[in-house]
C-alpha cells in the first residue's frame, strides 16, 4: 500500500470512528435520566435536545430544533441570562434553582435546577451546554416537610400553653372532657360537685381564650388525641 493510500485509509477510518463516536454520544444524550441541549448562535437555538429535556418543556424533539429558547419558553428571562453571562465569560455557570412557569402549563410553577458551560472549539465558543433537571416533585415534599414541622411546633406550643396555664385539677377536667366524659361522670371521677366542674370549665375556656363550649370540646379532644400518640 502506498503512502497515499494509507493517508486516504486512515481519513476514511477517521471519518468511520467520528461517525460512530457522534452516535454513541447521542444515544448516551438521549438516555440521560437529566434534560440536556446543545444551544447555538447569538440566540441560542437548540441544535441538540434529549427526550427528558424535551419532555420538561412539554414538547416533542422535533419541535424544538431549529428554535430559539425564547420561542419554546416565553418566560425565560433568567436562562437567557445565565445563558449570556457564560458566553461572554466563558465559563460554567455554578448550579442554580429556579421558578419558572412553561407554556404548556402556564397555571403551575416548575421547579427546576440547572447549570450551563461553554463548549469551546479551535478557542471559539461554538455553543452553550445545557443540563436541567425537574425538581418540583422534591420541592413540593420539602414544603409538605416544613409545613408538618411548623404544625408540630404549634402543637407544642398549644401544648405547653395548656400545661403551663391549667391547674392540676382544671387538667384533670380537661383531659377527661376530651376523652368524651359527661360533666356528671368526671364530677364523680374527681370527687365534686357538678357545678365546680362547670365552673374549672369556664375558667378553662378563659385561660386557653375559647369562645364556647364546643371549641373547649375540640381543643379537648385534640389535646387528648395528641399526648396518646406522643
Amino acid at each position: 500500500m502506498t503512502d497515499s493510500e494509507n493517508t486516504k485509509d486512515q481519513l476514511i477510518r477517521g471519518r468511520e470512528d467520528g461517525r460512530m463516536l457522534a452516535q454513541y454520544l447521542d444515544a448516551v444524550l438521549m438516555h440521560l435520566p437529566v434534560g440536556v441541549a446543545i444551544l447555538e448562535g447569538e440566540d441560542f437555538r437548540y441544535f441538540r435536545i434529549n427526550q427528558a429535556l424535551a419532555d420538561i418543556n412539554g414538547l416533542s424533539i422535533e419541535e424544538h430544533l431549529g428554535k430559539t429558547v425564547a420561542e419554546i419558553i416565553p418566560d425565560s428571562a433568567k436562562i437567557l441570562s445565565s445563558l449570556r453571562k457564560v458566553r461572554d465569560q466563558r465559563q460554567a455557570s455554578p448550579e442554580r434553582y429556579f421558578t419558572i412557569r412553561l407554556p404548556h402549563n402556564p397555571d403551575s410553577d416548575v421547579h427546576l435546577m440547572d447549570f450551563h458551560f461553554p463548549i469551546v472549539v479551535d478557542g471559539v465558543v461554538k455553543a452553550i451546554g445545557a443540563v436541567v433537571l425537574d425538581v418540583t416533585a422534591r420541592k413540593q415534599r420539602e414544603d409538605e416537610l416544613k409545613k408538618a414541622y411548623v404544625e408540630l411546633e404549634l402543637r407544642e406550643a398549644k401544648r405547653r400553653l395548656v400545661l403551663e396555664v391549667l391547674s392540676d385539677r382544671e387538667l384533670g377536667v380537661f383531659e377527661m372532657t376530651g376523652s368524651g366524659l359527661p360533666t356528671r361522670e368526671i364530677a364523680e371521677r374527681m370527687h365534686l360537685s357538678v357545678k365546680t366542674v362547670e365552673s374549672y370549665r369556664a375558667r378553662i375556656k378563659t385561660k386557653l381564650n375559647l369562645e364556647s363550649g364546643t371549641e373547649l370540646m375540640q381543643h379537648a379532644v385534640r389535646w387528648v388525641e395528641g399526648e396518646s400518640t406522643g
